[in-house]
């Protein structure tokens, strides 16, 4: 018995809503971090475009790949496919989405542990307190 389109358009959706529902933690932390990424792109340019670049890449992923999954289990079917065939695609789509998570990972890793620029005086310790007289020029001054 083959069921009409908007059965499986609900079908979908309440998918699709499951799903978010279990991931809505991890959403959250991403939103959270991409908005903690903006607000600090000021005194972190380069730190906070990778970090925005990589959380918002995971957020789109996540999305992106659970929609897209749904629907092409759901339409594999009817095109005429043989359940081998769209398991050999699924598989392939898998290892796609797992090569763009392990890049995304990558970024995120560049983003704490890569080279930064500090401004000059303004990370100083307790011991050696930095004033502007001892720091004549431009306050713009990167050293590395």
């Amino acid at each position: 018995m083959s069921q009409t389109f908007e059965d499986q358009t609900w079908t979908l959706v309440s998918v699709n809503l499951e799903v978010f529902w279990h991931r809505l933690p991890i959403y959250i932390v991403w939103v959270c971090g991409l908005v903690l990424a903006w607000r600090r792109r000021k005194r972190h340019p380069r730190v906070s475009l990778v970090a925005f670049v990589a959380l918002a890449g995971f957020l789109l992923e996540s999305l992106g790949s659970t929609f897209l999954g749904t629907i092409l289990a759901a339409k594999f079917l009817d095109w005429g496919w043989s359940r081998d065939s769209a398991d050999s695609l699924l598989r392939w789509m898998d290892f796609a989405e797992n090569l763009l998570v392990a890049a995304l990972w990558g970024l995120v890793l560049v983003a704490t542990f890569g080279e930064r620029q500090t401004l000059v005086g303004r990370a100083t310790t307790a011991a050696e307190p930095t004033t502007e007289a001892e720091r004549p020029g431009d306050e713009r001054f990167f050293v590395r």
